[in-house]
């Protein structure tokens, strides 16, 4: 997140990574390195260079990339697909780019090698030499929605393979005299989808090759005559239908927003330390002095001096009753990103809540305080006979923040929807949820739940003694019974690149819901997104990816 550069070769390397890959606010340029003052190279040198050396992105064996905000200018790639070059079995990537600006490349985006599930890109500029060059290799499908190709050279946006090209609502502009065709569909068995998309510039605007196998182009618009160079005969289809409509892209949420999260003061204690004297444990052996009532007694002492940080250091801790996390105070642990089970942090060990799901959830949260770097572990949650267990954390009140916490094996996770929680802001939420991962409603407005990422391996991964957790039998549990986010009663709630693999209903969206989603992603699901209930007030989903592997019954939305 946040990197600017001038890489001379390969800026940021992708492979053999799998659910998944997060990338944000990328910007690759030649101006970085030649206003920084640190050894300025020739301009000219230093341009020409880049424009015959350097990819930005090259993207490989990954299972799931969300990519967001990225620049890429003077390259002469910008976004290299292929297979993977580390693995023997040619494994390449999936996932989906959203607000993509090229400029000034020799080739924008290159596809080679893409994986079955495909690869989408929303709300792009290109500009390049060739915009858009799918080759020989490429057998997938790939789709363009809201994106501007610029191009300078002899294409705009040309496939050579035998994969589906799909473009929706974009703009194709070929600007160089050498200018054949904005889309050249030109690879066998190659297939085109081209909607509401329009044309402008030099040269004809779209080219069917004998060799295409479909080829469907659907109020496409030009300032005069669209000119289709058809090759392929009747597996060629043109067509203007006033019913065919596609759908705008939402603007104005702030999905990316800068939230600083900190406690109301700047005071710090240790809760090891004196007067407090909380015992931490081991991996191997756990505290038997529950730590509740010290913690309780460290938080509320903060809240009277102010607010600050109370901090909980790497270890184990018991905890068996429920804690209050006041206003102004942060409860910290030793993870300063989000962390795996399988990492060193602070570990929260406890059976509250066994058999009451209705009860008090083991943390509260009020409103302007927040938890930050800690996991939680069910030591006693045997997955071979589930007890319900009450909520982990539930918040009440306004502008509180979670962020970096991982829920080993909470049977409900995060309860933003029994009390009205404004402002929320929930970061990198982890874990394998066994009922919920996280609810928000009651009215709750300008919320934002970002990043968070629920699989099965949290809790059959995670090495601290207790019942066993066969992943087979957390598998088949989290398929039937797991609704990752779900969204109740709110008003303008963001829910950014999210995701879950192993879930009944990836994502949730009951009565009362006003939300825009990006990023969204089930995998492994029952249901990859259910719509419930008798009305919402707004629904927007952007770059949703959706993947249900159980059956005939499987439904990718439901409503």
């Amino acid at each position: 997140r946040n990197l600017y550069g001038t890489p001379l070769n390969t800026g940021i390397f992708i492979d053999h990574n799998v659910d998944i890959c997060r990338y944000e606010n990328i910007n690759f340029a030649p101006k970085y390195w030649l206003e920084s003052g640190l050894g300025t190279p020739d301009a000219a040198v230093l341009k020409a260079y880049l424009r015959s050396h350097a990819t930005a992105l090259t993207i490989e064996q990954v299972d799931w990339s969300y990519l967001t905000d990225i620049t890429v200018d003077g390259y002469q790639v910008g976004v290299l697909l292929r297979k993977s070059t580390g693995r023997s079995d040619g494994s390449s990537a999936n996932g989906q780019v959203y607000n993509l600006k090229i400029t000034d490349c020799a080739t924008g985006i290159m596809a080679d090698c893409i994986n079955e599930i495909g690869f989408l890109f929303t709300k792009a500029d290109v500009a390049a030499d060739l915009p858009f060059h799918a080759s020989s290799s490429f057998t997938s499908s790939i789709t363009f929605k809201n994106v501007a190709f610029k191009g300078a050279g002899e294409y705009g946006v040309l496939n050579e393979g035998s994969g589906l090209l799909s473009l929706q609502d974009c703009t194709v502009e070929l600007t160089g005299d050498g200018a054949k065709y904005g889309v050249a569909s030109q690879g066998q068995g190659s297939q085109l989808l081209c909607v509401s998309t329009s044309f402008s510039g030099k040269g004809q605007h779209i080219l069917a090759d004998t060799k295409v196998s479909s080829a469907k182009i659907v109020n496409c618009m030009t300032e005069s005559t669209l000119k289709v160079d058809n090759k392929a005969g009747k597996a060629v289809s043109v067509a203007y239908d006033e019913n065919e409509k596609t759908t705008l892209l939402p603007e104005g949420y702030d999905y990316n927003r800068v939230v600083v999260t900190k406690p109301a003061g700047e005071n710090f204690v240790d809760v090891s330390q004196a007067p407090y004297n909380v015992v931490i444990g081991t991996i191997k052996q756990y505290p038997t002095e529950d730590a509740s009532a010290a913690l309780q007694k460290a938080i509320d002492d903060m809240a009277k001096a102010g607010g600050g940080i109370v901090y909980v250091p790497s270890g184990t801790i018991l905890l068996q009753k429920p804690i209050v996390v006041k206003s102004g105070v942060e409860l910290r642990g030793s993870s300063d990103m989000a962390h795996h089970t399988m990492t060193p942090a602070t570990t929260f060990i406890t059976n509250y809540g066994a058999g009451d799901p209705d009860g008090t959830a083991l943390i509260t949260v009020e409103g302007k305080a927040g938890l930050y770097g800690f996991r939680v572990f069910y030591n006693e949650l045997a997955i071979a006979d589930v007890t319900p267990y009450a909520f982990t954390i539930r918040g009440n009140g306004s502008d509180l923040y979670i962020r970096n916490v991982t829920l080993s094996n909470s049977y409900q996770g995060v309860d933003l929807a029994t009390n009205r929680c404004d402002n929320h802001y929930v970061e990198s939420l982890c874990g394998a949820p066994l009922k919920t991962g996280i609810v928000a409603g009651a009215g709750s407005k300008n919320g934002l739940i970002r990043d968070a990422q629920f699989n099965l391996h949290y809790f059959s991964s995670n090495p601290y003694p207790g019942p066993d957790r066969d992943g087979n039998d957390i598998w088949d549990h989290m398929v039937r019974n797991t609704c990752g986010v779900v969204i109740r009663e709110t008003e303008n709630q963001i829910c950014y690149n999210n995701f879950i693999f192993g879930a009944h209903k990836g994502m949730l969206v009951e009565d009362g819901a006003d939300v825009y989603t990006l990023g969204h992603g089930t995998d492994g699901s029952t249901i990859g997104l259910s719509i419930e209930g008798n009305g919402s007030k707004a629904l927007n989903f952007v770059n949703s990816q959706l993947v249900c592997l159980h059956g005939k019954d499987d439904n990718i939305l439901y409503i």
